[in-house]
């Protein structure tokens, strides 16, 4: 079935109809907070673009909805906050079916499900090439504030919670004409970058427990949300190169590749995992609790006074804080 069969407000109607009732159809969705609830209020929203955050050459509709949810999801994790409603807007050319949005609405709503996430409406238009797809999402924070960037102080500890490089090894996998789905270190490294996993738990222990200082979701590649975390925080650091985590997925592919993991980690963005610092005494505490999550948490560096700068500290020496990471108006990588 094409869209123009069905119309603006009968493609609304069509995707939405197993929504919960009396969410879609007016000008505005509303809903109670929840009980017991007081806030703060937690707000994000992310936008994602064919042949840019996705490919059909590479992932499903359902693999490209479950995304949209996910990435969002992460935001609140690095809050420590509560998902809570999400509005969605879509722009679809003609080369999308009905089939194909209606399974990108059920990647949708399965990743909802997973977090919490209540889906409350949207807008749609055509667009004049490929899909265009934003989420807002809104969410509520339970421990007593939100986690931030600006936090950090020398002495503390920078941290991870997971490995890291296994999505843009997975993209590149599949771009170098890969099997994606098979059971494999490599096959979960494509499955993350398909179907990326939000922190959510993590972020909200560390929030809850007052553990972390400062947090940052890695989406942009580490070497990016490092640098956000010292700026915010006018802060310096020092991170062990061969103490930061990759996965093992994107280590077999790198070998395979003639790649730098280390690289991926670094640059490659879309790891979802969460970074933080914390002191070093509640370190124990820490490393104890997100394993019990089903983390792999590992510590990799320290912050430092600003005036030392930013450094990476690698087999040959002290290096510059390498450049770089996710950047839409830079061609893509700095």
């Amino acid at each position: 079935m094409k869209i123009a069969e069905l119309g603006e407000f009968g493609l609304i109607e069509y995707l939405t109809r197993n929504w919960s009732p009396g969410l879609v159809g007016d000008d505005a969705a509303w809903l109670p907070l929840p009980p017991g609830e007081q806030g703060p209020m937690l707000f994000t929203t992310d936008m994602m673009l064919e042949e840019v955050h996705f490919s059909r050459r590479f992932s499903s509709a359902y693999d490209i909805g479950w995304k949209a949810v996910a990435v969002n999801v992460s935001d609140i994790a690095a809050m420590g906050g509560e998902p809570w409603t999400a509005v969605i807007s879509l722009g679809a050319d003609s080369s999308w079916s009905v089939a194909e949005l209606e399974e990108l609405y059920a990647g949708m709503q399965a990743a909802a499900e997973i977090y919490g996430v209540v889906l409350a409406g949207g807008d749609t238009v055509k667009s004049r090439q490929g899909l265009i797809l934003n989420l807002a999402l809104t969410g509520w924070q339970r421990g007593p504030q939100p986690l931030g960037r600006d936090r950090a102080r020398p002495g503390q500890l920078l941290a991870v919670t997971g490995p890291l490089g296994a999505s843009a090894a997975g993209l590149a996998w599949l771009q170098a004409g890969g099997e994606g789905d098979c059971a494999t270190q490599v096959g979960e490294a494509v499955t993350l970058h398909r179907r990326p996993r939000a922190q959510l738990a993590a972020g909200r222990w560390l929030a809850e427990r007052q553990l972390a200082t400062a947090a940052n979701d890695i989406s942009d590649g580490l070497a990016r949300e490092v640098l956000e975390i010292c700026t915010a925080s006018g802060v310096g650091c020092q991170v062990e190169a061969t103490a930061i985590p990759i996965h093992a997925g994107a280590r077999s592919i790198a070998r395979t590749l003639g790649k730098d993991a280390l690289e991926w980690a670094f640059r490659g963005g879309e790891d979802f995992q969460l970074l933080f610092t914390c002191a070093e005494a509640d370190w124990h505490q820490i490393e104890t609790g997100l394993t019990a999550l089903g983390c792999q948490p590992a510590r990799i560096g320290r912050i430092t006074p600003p005036e030392q700068g930013m450094r990476l500290l690698t087999e040959k020496g002290p290096e510059p804080w390498p450049a770089g990471g996710y950047d839409h108006f830079t061609g893509g990588k700095e």
